[in-house]
């Protein structure tokens, strides 16, 4: 799970997105659009897959989540969790 303090600090001065895990997004190639934010936030499982590149992106700068699915991803990028099912 990230600290507070590496959180603030990828998020300072910076232009950032929130990209949700609704199947909606899959409609729409919105990828490069994405991916042109300084910091990409993705939710649960919108995590980025190579498939679907072109209308999600690949980029993730933080990943938030509930403490359930912690570990499944593994990745390197700072995790935010909740206590949420």
């Amino acid at each position: 799970m990230a600290r507070l303090e590496e959180v603030l600090n990828i998020l300072e001065n910076k232009n950032v997105i929130l990209v949700g895990n609704s199947v909606e997004i899959l409609n729409y190639e919105k990828g490069e659009f994405i991916d042109s934010f300084d910091v990409v936030i993705r939710m649960g499982k919108g995590y980025p897959r190579s498939s679907h590149n072109k209308r999600i992106g690949k980029r993730i700068d933080i990943w938030a989540a509930g403490f359930l699915r912690a570990e499944t991803y593994q990745t390197k990028v700072p995790k935010l969790l909740n206590r949420t099912l």
